[in-house]
């Protein structure tokens, strides 16, 4: 038994897969991604107004 997989079936079978991966790999991103805690969130404004505040250096 031979399996013959035409242009357009393999490009049906991609637009099928395609987005479902996506939506995949995006719902585990999100589900995995690692929120601050309120130490890291509060050194995080701080070093953003210490990048607005400092003048920039000449490298």
């Amino acid at each position: 038994m031979e399996i013959v997989m035409d242009f357009s079936s393999v490009w049906s079978l991609a637009t099928v897969l395609g987005p479902l991966i996506l939506i995949i790999v995006i719902a585990y991103a999100l589900i995995r991604r690692r929120r601050l805690t309120p130490t890291e969130r509060v050194a995080q404004k701080d070093a953003t107004e210490r990048g607005y505040n400092e003048p920039e250096q000449m490298h």
